[in-house]
C-alpha cells in the first residue's frame, strides 16, 4: 500500500545488510552477495543502489543501471495485484505458503503487466515463461520489458531488453569485463 506513494534505495546500506567477509570489510565485494542484493532490492520495488567501494567499479555501475533501473522504472508508479510464494511447484499466496516456510522466492504481478519473480533460496524455480531461476536469480517480463539475471552451468548470465536498454553480460566470459569478487 506504500508503494508506489514511496520508493526506498537499494536494500539498505550494504554494511547493514550483510557481515563483512574476510578478505574485505565491505560486504559487497562478494559477487554472490551483491547478486542476492539486485534480487531481493527488485523483489521489494526498491530503487537501484550501489555506493561506498562499488561506487569507483564501472563494470558494477554499469551492471547495476543496466539491470535494476529498467524495471525500477516499470514498477515505480505500478500497483502490485498479486504476491505469491513457491509451495511445492505450484505458486500459492503468503496465507498458505507463509506456514511452510516457503519465502525463499517470490512472484509479484504489477497492474501494468509487469511480473517479477526472484529467488533467493538455494532450490531453482521457474519464472512464468518458464526459465530456470538459480540462488539469487530473477527475471521481469512484461509491456517493452524482458531481463534476467540466472546462474547457468557456464556460469552467470545477466540480459536486459528494455526501451532505453540493451544489455547483456556473459560474465566471467573471456573477453568480457575484468570481473572483481
Amino acid at each position: 500500500r506504500i508503494h508506489p506513494v514511496q520508493h526506498n534505495y537499494g536494500m539498505g546500506y550494504y554494511n547493514r545488510y550483510a557481515p563483512a567477509t574476510r578478505a574485505s570489510h565491505d560486504p559487497m565485494t562478494e559477487e554472490r552477495t551483491r547478486d542476492i542484493y539486485r534480487a531481493q532490492e527488485l523483489a521489494f520495488a526498491h530503487l537501484p543502489y550501489r555506493s561506498g567501494t562499488m561506487w569507483d567499479d564501472v563494470r558494477l555501475f554499469v551492471q547495476e543501471a543496466a539491470l535494476s533501473t529498467p524495471v525500477a522504472k516499470a514498477y515505480a508508479r505500478a500497483s502490485a495485484r498479486e504476491i505469491r510464494y513457491p509451495v511445492n511447484g505450484s505458486w500459492k499466496p503468503i496465507e498458505e505458503a507463509w506456514p511452510l516456510g516457503a519465502a525463499h522466492a517470490v512472484r509479484v504481478r504489477y497492474d501494468n503487466g509487469l511480473v517479477v519473480t526472484a529467488n533467493t533460496g538455494i532450490r531453482n524455480i521457474a519464472d512464468p515463461i518458464g526459465r530456470g531461476l538459480g540462488e539469487a536469480g530473477w527475471s521481469a517480463t512484461g509491456k517493452d520489458i524482458n531481463g534476467w539475471s540466472t546462474t547457468f552451468p557456464e556460469g552467470r548470465r545477466d540480459f536486459m531488453r528494455a526501451p532505453d536498454t540493451l544489455y547483456a553480460d556473459p560474465r566471467g566470459v573471456a573477453g568480457n569485463w575484468t570481473a572483481t569478487g
